[in-house]
Parts: structure tokens; C-alpha cells; sequence
């Protein structure tokens, strides 16, 4: 599996509008996304991050040629922010069920 990090800097003002704006994103995700997570810095709260997970790298490569990774970005952006973006390849992982 292959894993994004997006991270940004969003003012306390956008906070929720952020937050609702990714909830209405997850409405119409990329079939190859396996999983999203939007999470918020404990220490440092006005930092933000998010994490997808996709199936493959070719997935990912595939999903961002074809425009489907920029919403993640959009949202960052709408916030007045700039994001950045980190990729990673996932070698082991847990899971409860």
C-alpha cells in the first residue's frame, strides 16, 4: 500500500468549515483510496494533516494523473493554506477488527 500526507496551516476561523468540507468530500472518493483520515496537531493545533491510504503507488500515480487527488488540496487552500505533500510506502500495519 502506498500512504499521502497532506499538511497544512489552517486558522482557528476555518477549523469547521475545513472539517465540513472534508466530510462532503468523502461523499465521491477515488475507487483505488482504501482510506482518508483528517487530523488535527494536539501540540501544535493549528497544524492539520491528511492521510490517505491508497491500494498501490501505481493507484495513486493513476488517481493524481486523472485529477481525482486535488480535492485534498482544494480544502487546504480554501482554508488559506498551502499545503505540502509527503508520499510513503506502507511496509507492515496493524489492524483490530
Amino acid at each position: 500500500m502506498f500512504a499521502t500526507v497532506l499538511r497544512g496551516q489552517v486558522s482557528h476561523e476555518d477549523w469547521t468549515h475545513l472539517e465540513q468540507q472534508y466530510q462532503l468530500m468523502l461523499k465521491s472518493v477515488p475507487h483505488e483510496l482504501v482510506e482518508s483520515f483528517l487530523m488535527q496537531d494536539h501540540t501544535h493545533p493549528t497544524q492539520w494533516l491528511i492521510i490517505t491510504i491508497w491500494k498501490s503507488e501505481n493507484d495513486y500515480v493513476t488517481a493524481r494523473k486523472e485529477k481525482k487527488t486535488e480535492a485534498c488540496e482544494d480544502l487546504f487552500c480554501a482554508a488559506g493554506s498551502v499545503p505540502e505533500r509527503s508520499f510513503h510506502h506502507i511496509k507492515r500495519g496493524y489492524f483490530r477488527v
